[in-house]
């Protein structure tokens, strides 16, 4: 099978239930017209590691809504979004990798993995670029349910880097954080108006890791099974 033909299978895959491989689907589509045969074999190994992995599903925790069920009034949802960044992690153009992973009632809702647009200067860089990003899908999640049903406000938003969450939360104005102010502006707006906050959380607990770069298998599966992709009993279904 031609590579853009399987890689295109594999991107369909990942959107519509296996997140974990998204970060590595994302790598090998910056080779659509230079790949070569080392890339041809990373593909394979997904599509093998795919196979090894059949029975894992993405599950969608529906009895961790407040109020379902019951005959109450229910109360407003919780949605919980992770941001995370590589550093210069592409060899090519040493561009950084932003991951996201929204979370409502605990089930992940959206996702992604994707070459940031510029060369971030240093790790802090990387990450408020991610945090931007994540802002905007907060602010995209919010317009969509506003209408349908109640959101806890404000939500909250993990970040794993200290000096990022720094920024994003007091007004630093100096030569080395100027060209990222605007970004900056934009998280202080949401945070602002009560509709984010940004906290942190440590490396191994920050599930958007996963979305960015390769890991060692044990806090892979860690992260995998947090994305809620498990190996279900099919009696349960």
């Amino acid at each position: 099978m031609p590579y853009r033909a399987l890689l295109g299978q594999l991107q369909w895959v990942a959107r519509c239930s296996r997140p974990d491989i998204m970060a590595a689907v994302s790598v090998l589509s910056r080779f659509c017209t230079t790949y070569g045969p080392e890339h041809f074999m990373a593909l394979k190994q997904v599509v093998r590691y795919l196979k090894g992995t059949k029975e894992y599903e993405l599950e969608l925790r529906t009895a961790s809504v407040p109020g379902g069920g019951g005959t109450g009034p229910s109360r407003p949802l919780p949605l919980s979004i992770y941001t995370d960044s590589d550093y210069a992690g592409c060899k090519v153009t040493r561009r950084s990798t932003s991951g996201i992973a929204v979370f409502l009632c605990g089930s992940l809702v959206i996702f992604s993995s994707m070459i940031q647009k510029s060369v971030s200067l240093s790790t802090t860089e990387a990450e408020i670029i991610a945090m931007s990003e994540g802002a905007r899908e907060v602010k995209y999640v919010l317009n969509v349910l506003d209408s349908l049903v109640d959101i806890c406000r404000p939500v909250p938003m993990y970040c794993d880097n200290q000096g990022a969450i720094h920024l994003a939360t007091n007004y630093v104005n100096n030569s080395r954080s100027k060209h990222i102010e605007v970004r900056n502006m934009y998280i202080r707006e949401l945070i602002k108006a009560k509709d984010t906050e940004a906290l942190y959380t440590g490396t191994d607990d920050n599930t958007a890791d996963i979305m960015t770069k390769p890991l060692a298998l044990p806090i892979f599966r860690v992260h995998r099974e947090r994305l809620g992709i498990m190996n279900l009993p099919r009696g349960d279904q």
